[in-house]
């Protein structure tokens, strides 16, 4: 566990809002963005 959320720290930065495997091509994101 300790390996794996160190790992998750370095890729995902905490002022990130989406995570690494789409970053900013995220459906969510772009979805949220859209409905506001």
């Amino acid at each position: 566990p300790e390996k794996a959320k160190r790992y998750r720290e370095e890729k995902n930065p905490t002022e990130e809002e989406a995570c690494s495997m789409c970053g900013d091509v995220c459906a969510i994101k772009m979805v949220d963005k859209y409905l506001k």
